[in-house]
């Protein structure tokens, strides 16, 4: 089948999370939140609200514009964590900052990207409210109650999705289909998208193009910081230690009360709360 076919009946009032919601049936998967958040970074250039293009040094960029074309929640949401990406100037961001900047920007909101994502499938008719909150009470009790078996099998059972959702989901298993079978849209650049417009998001969506994946793929862990070590400085006669900048920083006098770890064998000391272990 030809592109032109699809374009007629591509969906442009759907998320993408609800495409994932409607053909997964998982939202907080690592894997697939990254595809959601990368293909709906896409979807936000189509709707005119960012522009990708190169900077003087040559690298792809994103910038934020204003545009008037409406979001869905989950959309504008998105767009607002991005802006919350420190930028050095003119709202443009270097793609690998998007991996390198967001520090916890994803993975504290991944929640809120999820219950904006099941208002939209609510409100769109693709997920039955009442068999949601059925569902999501059986569950509970499941895990209130002690493993209650009875429960847990009560709520694998509903089906919350709508008549809707499942023809939505059979246009979605032909348009991956055609996507999978195309050779040209998988090896496509992100500055590409102003020639396939949705469909490369529906090429991340579905984890066909995986080029775009790797360059926008957001941080989802929890940041675990390591333990910071702190050294002497003899000519200075003070404890320091490295910051995330790279900076020295002096310990105050008052505070450099040192203690032993017995069970580590190391002495440390305290900034703020945190122990900090003498290198």
């Amino acid at each position: 089948m030809q592109k032109d076919y699809y374009k007629d009946k591509l969906n442009v009032q759907i998320s993408m999370g609800e495409v994932a919601l409607i053909y997964y049936k998982t939202i907080l998967d690592k894997e697939i939140m990254n595809r959601i958040i990368i293909s709906t970074i896409l979807i936000l250039h189509t709707k005119n609200h960012i522009e990708f293009g190169k900077n003087g040094k040559g690298k792809i960029i994103l910038k934020i514009v204003k545009s008037n074309k409406k979001l869905k929640k989950s959309e504008d949401f998105i767009l607002q964590c991005l802006k919350k990406i420190d930028v050095e100037e003119d709202n443009e961001l270097e793609l690998n900052e998007i991996t390198q900047k967001n520090n916890k920007i994803f993975y504290k909101n991944k929640e809120k990207i999820k219950d904006y994502i099941v208002q939209e499938a609510i409100e769109d008719g693709y997920i039955d409210k009442e068999k949601l909150e059925e569902k999501e009470k059986n569950f509970t009790n499941f895990k209130n109650c002690l493993l209650d078996i009875i429960s847990y099998q009560k709520s694998q059972q509903i089906d919350m999705y709508t008549e809707k959702a499942k023809q939505e989901k059979e246009t979605l298993q032909e348009l991956e289909k055609y996507l999978d079978e195309s050779s040209l849209i998988k090896e496509r650049d992100i500055l590409e998208i102003y020639l396939w417009e949705k469909y490369l998001a529906y090429a991340v969506i579905f984890n066909i193009n995986g080029n775009i994946i790797k360059i926008l793929e957001v941080n989802l862990e929890k940041q675990i910081k390591p333990p910071i070590e702190i050294q002497f400085d003899f000519f200075e006669n003070k404890y320091f230690y490295i910051n995330e900048e790279g900076q020295k920083i002096y310990i105050d006098e008052k505070k450099q009360k040192i203690y032993t770890d017995t069970e580590n064998q190391k002495m440390y000391i305290y900034i703020g709360n945190k122990k900090a272990y003498i290198k």
